[in-house]
């Protein structure tokens, strides 16, 4: 794909001017076939569907896709539902910035999951075999806060930790079924148990995810469910608006790769690309 003029015209002042500054992040970029990225998540219809068309008005991809290499595969750890909007708005291609495998949290740490306006008996019926009552779960445990304060926990003792996330998945399929269900930070996770838990509402806790455990779900094809994922990472681009007209063009992910480079260094120097150092969650299209 041939850049535009100006975009041309300012390649070599760019070199010169921001070659020592430019972060290494503008290298993980890549606009790649969306047939070749691996979901690691559920979507939800509506959203999908209402993402798709603000997608569509605005004409253009805010934020990349977050990827990581994972069992031979490239999985979607933030932006999944950016994926299922850009399939059904029948985009050939996406952007992505792709994590190094080693960047990867091991055990990654995810929020826990709060159903709200479900009945305790509901709650009950969902629980898996093995759940036993606990005054306070152990690190490890998946444990559900039931409402009115009681806490059932599945241990890890015993257990492989791939089932323990299998329940997880199953009890929050089938709360969504029920009840709203949203996220809730785990850093806050102390304040609610010492504020209790409203009296129809529940909440899931899930045990640290080790790396070896997700790459299994990966290979068995196992989604995690709608906004279970929701995790900060570091070193994040974000606010690119990248035009769809690039992500439509004929010319091959290599190509639109180069130009997407030349463009983001060139927002950058005019402050309208945002590098984030710190991690950051991302709950926006």
């Amino acid at each position: 794909m041939r850049p535009p003029a100006g975009i041309r015209f300012a390649r070599k002042t760019l070199d010169m001017l921001l070659a020592r500054d430019l972060p290494g992040e503008l290298a993980r970029l890549y606009v790649v076939r969306c047939a070749d990225l691996t979901p690691l998540s559920a979507t939800h219809p509506r959203h999908t569907a209402r993402l798709a068309e603000w997608i569509a008005q605005e004409r253009s991809l805010r934020h990349p896709l977050l990827v990581c290499p994972l069992a031979g595969r490239t999985v979607v750890l933030d932006g999944n539902s950016r994926l299922a909007a850009a399939l059904k708005l029948g985009l050939p291609d996406i952007l992505v910035q792709k994590l190094p495998h080693e960047f990867l949290p091991d055990p990654l740490r995810l929020p826990a999951m709060a159903s709200l306006g479900v009945a305790r008996d509901d709650v009950e019926r969902v629980l898996e075999d093995g759940f036993v009552a606990v005054d306070a779960a152990p690190e490890g445990a998946l444990s559900v806060h039931l409402p009115g304060g009681d806490i059932r926990a599945l241990m890890a003792d015993g257990i492989q930790p791939r089932a323990l996330w299998e329940a997880y998945r199953r009890i929050i399929t089938a709360l969504q079924t029920s009840s709203d269900v949203a996220p809730v930070s785990l850093g806050a996770a102390a304040a609610i148990r010492a504020s209790g838990i409203e009296p129809h509402h529940a909440l899931v806790v899930p045990p640290p995810m080790p790396a070896a455990v997700l790459a299994h779900l990966v290979q068995a094809g196992s989604l995690l469910p709608w906004g279970a994922l929701q995790a900060p990472f570091p070193r994040r681009i974000l606010g690119i608006n990248l035009s769809l007209a690039v992500l439509k063009a004929p010319e091959a992910p290599e190509e639109k790769t180069d130009f997407v480079r030349d463009l983001v260094r060139l927002r950058l120097s005019e402050h309208r690309v945002h590098l984030y150092d710190a991690p950051v969650y991302l709950f926006e299209p």
